[in-house]
């Protein structure tokens, strides 16, 4: 018993390391970068978003006159 709970573990790590898992600090340091780009990154893109779909609204109107 003892030794197929060994057996997982190792396989269990292996998993991990296939993974990249490098322990809790990573997973917070990947948890702060995310939620920076929420913070900057998602509003930067909105932004672009409503910009192009002005420029292709006026598009549409030129193109109907």
């Amino acid at each position: 018993m003892n030794e197929k709970l060994q057996h997982e573990a190792g396989h269990s790590r292996e998993n991990l390391t296939s993974l990249q898992y490098k322990g809790p600090g990573a997973l917070k340091q990947q948890k702060q970068r995310l939620q920076e780009v929420e913070k900057t990154g998602l509003p930067k893109t909105q932004k672009q978003l409503q910009t192009n779909q002005n420029a292709l609204k006026g598009l549409h109107i030129i193109v109907q006159a």
